[in-house]
C-alpha cells in the first residue's frame, strides 16, 4: 500500500509537469493538446475496467507515465521536480518532442538518477 501511495504521489507530480510542458508547447501531441492526461485513481480504474480507452496511443501515454512514476522510487520531491528539466536537457532535439520519446527518455533519465543516490 505504501508503494502504491508513493506512485499515486510521483504519478501526479509527473503529470503535472507534462501537463505544463504540452501547454507550453515544449512538447507537441495533437492526441493530449488540451493536456488531458488522467488522474492517477482514474487511470487505475481504466487499467482495470475492461472499457478500453477512446485512444490506443492515449493507453499507452499513460502508461508510460506510470512506468515513469513507478522508476522514480527513492528519488526526492525536489528531484522529481527536477526530472523533466534534466530529461529535456538529455534529448537529442528537444524542441517540439512527442510525449512519448519525452516520457521513455524520462524513464532512463530517472533510472540514472536513482543509481547516483548513494546507499
Amino acid at each position: 500500500m505504501l508503494v502504491l501511495q508513493h506512485s499515486k504521489r510521483v504519478y501526479e507530480i509527473l503529470r503535472s509537469c507534462l501537463v505544463e510542458l504540452l501547454r507550453t508547447g515544449i512538447l507537441s501531441d495533437s492526441e493530449f493538446q488540451d493536456g488531458d492526461f488522467p488522474s492517477f485513481t482514474s487511470l487505475r480504474e481504466q487499467l482495470n475496467s475492461t472499457v478500453i480507452l477512446e485512444a490506443a496511443t492515449r493507453l499507452n501515454l499513460c502508461k508510460q507515465l506510470l512506468a515513469a512514476a513507478e522508476a522514480c522510487e527513492g528519488l526526492s520531491g525536489r528531484s522529481l521536480r527536477k526530472l523533466p528539466f534534466l530529461t529535456h536537457a538529455a534529448l537529442a532535439n528537444p524542441f517540439g518532442c512527442e510525449p512519448g520519446k519525452f516520457l521513455h527518455k524520462m524513464i532512463e533519465t530517472s533510472r540514472r538518477e536513482c543509481s547516483e543516490i548513494p546507499d
